[in-house]
C-alpha cells in the first residue's frame, strides 16, 4: 500500500472513531464555548482518542517512510561512491594506455629513424640487399603502428609537437627508397639526407616534452 493509500486509510479511520466519540449534546457545548466556559469532557474525550489514535496508526506510516528515505539516501551514496570509483579506475587505466602508447613509440621512432640512416649508407655503396630491406620494413611498420596508437590517445598538444617529426622521417624514408631504384644523384644527396635526420632528432627534446606534459609528470 503507498503512502497516498495509507492517509486515505488512516483518515477514514479516525473519523469514524471521531464520530463514535462525539457529545451527545452539540447546542449545549456551542453555547458553552460561546460563553467563554470550558471544553466538556465529552469533547476532551474525543481530542485525546484522535490523538491517540493518530499517534498509532501514523507511526508504522512514519517509520516505513523513515525507513525507506534511509534506503533511497544510502542507495545514492553507494551509486555515487562506485560512479567516482569507475572514474577513478578508468582514469588510471586511460593514463597507463597512453603511458605504454608512448614508450612504444619512442623506442619504434628511434629504431626507425636508425634503420633509416642505415639503409641509406647501405644504398650510398650498393649493398642493399634483402636482409635490409626487410629490416627496415619492420622498422617501419612497427613505427606506423605506434603513431596510429598516438594518433588515437595522445593530446593535441603532444600531436602536435610529434607530427613535424612523423613528416621528417616519412620524407626521409622515400628519399632512400628512390636512391635505392634511381641512385643518389650528383652532389651527395644521401648525405643530405643523413644530415636532414640529424636534425630532426633535435626536435626529440621538445617531442618528449610534450608527451610527458599530456601525461602530467612534473620536473
Amino acid at each position: 500500500m503507498t503512502y497516498r493509500e495509507q492517509a486515505i486509510s488512516l483518515i477514514a479511520y479516525v473519523q469514524a472513531h471521531v464520530a463514535t466519540l462525539a457529545p451527545t449534546q452539540p447546542q449545549r457545548l456551542l453555547g458553552d464555548t460561546e460563553r467563554g466556559g470550558c471544553v466538556s469532557a465529552d469533547t476532551s474525550a474525543v481530542l485525546i482518542a484522535t490523538v491517540g489514535v493518530l499517534g498509532t496508526l501514523g507511526a508504522p506510516i512514519v517509520s516505513q517512510w523513515l525507513a525507506t528515505r534511509t534506503k533511497r539516501v544510502d542507495f545514492e551514496m553507494r551509486k555515487s561512491e562506485r560512479l567516482d570509483d569507475f572514474r577513478l579506475t578508468q582514469g588510471q587505466t586511460d593514463a597507463a594506455n597512453k603511458r605504454a602508447c608512448y614508450i612504444a613509440f619512442m623506442v619504434n621512432a628511434r629504431r626507425y629513424r636508425l634503420g633509416v640512416t642505415n639503409y641509406l649508407d647501405k644504398v650510398k655503396v650498393g649493398a642493399v640487399d634483402k636482409a635490409e630491406r626487410d629490416e627496415l620494413g619492420a622498422a617501419r611498420r612497427a613505427y606506423l603502428e605506434s603513431f596510429a596508437e598516438i594518433q588515437l590517445t595522445a593530446s593535441l598538444q603532444a600531436l602536435a609537437a610529434i607530427q613535424p617529426f612523423n613528416d621528417g622521417l616519412s620524407e626521409a624514408y622515400r628519399a632512400a627508397k628512390q636512391f635505392e631504384n634511381q641512385g643518389p644523384k650528383p652532389g651527395g644527396s644521401v648525405e643530405e639526407v643523413k644530415a636532414f635526420l640529424d636534425k630532426l632528432w633535435d626536435q626529440w627534446n621538445d617531442m618528449r616534452e610534450a608527451m610527458r606534459n599530456d601525461l602530467g609528470v612534473e620536473e
